[in-house]
């Protein structure tokens, strides 16, 4: 099962208790497969359990497809809403307007949402308006970054990795053959199968650090937080989570939507 998102958030198919892990069937004669995706058709606004305050919504169907030799033989949909933010399961606020995909977006700041889809209604301060708020943002943001975390579904680093390792040890086995050529075979495989595992690792900082830059570059124009508060709060953090704060203080706040 190759799991693929679109228009949502980066995490909530753990959150939701979607299984993202490779799922199949496989035989000689046959080849059946599930592909899951989520399909984000409109926003609105409610409260989050996990994150404590209101947030973003995020509502659409989650679509569940059985293939046979890339063929779709049965498809299902169950309609799904979750926090924007974390991705957990949560309720739209009694009374609260659902808009579409296009008519919102983060850039725009969690104050227009709110003007949208309940008018009138006060959510109190912004998550991020103390030292307390973003530092919960940043952990967050470094938990499901961090690489223990981030799951490697594309092929290319380890294939990458193997050919470097193969790169390497090859040349090492054949001046080390003698007699035979055990030595070469040895190091073929010790160069594959290394050189693959440094590639999934190496794949997972790279992944795990475009993640947090991802997650923070939105939070900060989402939250409208305080650039200064935001670099204070982030010395405190690994450098992964700094640098992903640094580029995104880098980048022009956008001007609020008239």
């Amino acid at each position: 099962m190759k799991f693929q998102v679109e228009d949502a958030s980066d995490n909530r198919e753990n959150a939701l208790g979607i299984n993202s892990a490779a799922h199949g069937f496989a035989t000689m004669l046959i080849h059946i497969d599930q592909k899951t995706t989520i399909v984000q058709t409109h926003w609105s606004v409610g409260y989050c359990g996990y994150c404590g305050c209101y947030e973003a919504l995020c509502i659409g169907d989650v679509v569940k497809a059985t293939r046979v030799f890339l063929v779709a033989v049965s498809q299902t949909a169950d309609e799904v809403c979750y926090c924007d933010f974390c991705g957990q399961r949560a309720k739209p606020a009694k009374n609260a307007q659902l808009i579409l995909l296009k008519n919102w977006c983060a850039e725009w700041g969690m104050e227009d949402l709110f003007d949208r889809c309940t008018p009138g209604f006060d959510p109190g301060p912004s998550r991020c308006s103390t030292e307390e708020g973003i530092d919960r943002v940043l952990r967050h943001v470094a938990k499901v970054s961090a690489v223990k975390r981030i799951n490697v579904d594309d092929a290319l680093p380890p294939v990458i990795g193997a050919i470097v390792g193969t790169a390497i040890c090859l040349p090492i086995g054949i001046l080390l053959q003698d007699n035979g050529n055990v030595a070469v075979g040895i190091s073929l495989l010790i160069g594959i199968l290394g050189g693959g595992l440094f590639g999934i690792v190496a794949g997972s900082f790279v992944l795990g650090a475009r993640l947090a830059r991802r997650l923070l570059s939105k939070a900060y124009v989402k939250y409208r937080i305080d650039p200064d508060l935001l670099s204070h709060v982030a010395g405190n953090y690994p450098d992964r989570i700094r640098r992903a704060v640094a580029i995104a203080l880098a980048t022009p706040p956008p001007a609020d939507k008239a």
